[in-house]
């Protein structure tokens, strides 16, 4: 039994009408009694009563299932916005790792105005040194690196990609295979 089963279930019992709810899923109405069908063998109940062919009937245990299932339906829908916000850098944690040249570039400033307008991302700065701070990205202890343009010539480009940050090349370094390589910010 899959979501959209169950989302298929719920829409059903709305409708009160195989026909409709198969045509706002864009199915046959044979594949969505199937469907059902298949739901109900897995419970072991039936929930809905086809006995009168001008109108389906819900089952005191349909209507049972139909209350969890809004539940459940419910929870994943949230999971999915929450999910969603990661994915599109809306919300998580962000660990940066940078030699001591923050303020002298005016990176706290940047760091800030990225604060507020990605509120729910939460930041957390480390110091370090620059080949302290290599090894521990590649451990996947943080997810950023800044590093001085010197440091970048010795990085191993198959773990690595740089970006160029201010005109002394200050590079943000990513592993190569990190989702953030696609992102231009």
């Amino acid at each position: 039994m899959t979501i959209d089963d169950l989302k298929s279930f719920m829409l059903v019992c709305r409708l009160h009408s195989f026909s409709t709810a198969a045509v706002e899923l864009s199915m046959t109405q044979s594949a969505l009694s199937k469907r059902l069908q298949a739901i109900q063998q897995e419970v072991g109940s039936e929930f809905i009563s086809t006995e009168n062919r001008r109108q389906i009937l819900i089952t005191e245990s349909g209507k049972v299932f139909y209350r969890y299932v809004q539940r459940i339906v419910s929870s994943y829908d949230e999971l999915e916005q929450e999910l969603k916000a990661y994915r599109e850098l809306k919300k998580g944690n962000l660990q940066i790792g940078s030699v001591p040249v923050m303020s002298q570039y005016g990176l706290t400033k940047i760091i800030n105005i990225f604060e507020r307008s990605y509120p729910q991302i939460d930041i957390h700065l480390n110091e370090l040194e620059g080949n302290d701070l290599l090894m521990v990205l590649k451990a996947g202890e943080i997810d950023a690196g800044i590093i001085r343009d010197i440091q970048t010539k010795t990085i191993d480009n198959n773990h690595f990609n740089s970006y160029t940050l201010d005109r002394d090349e200050l590079k943000v370094v990513l592993p190569a295979n990190d989702s953030l390589n696609n992102k231009k910010e």
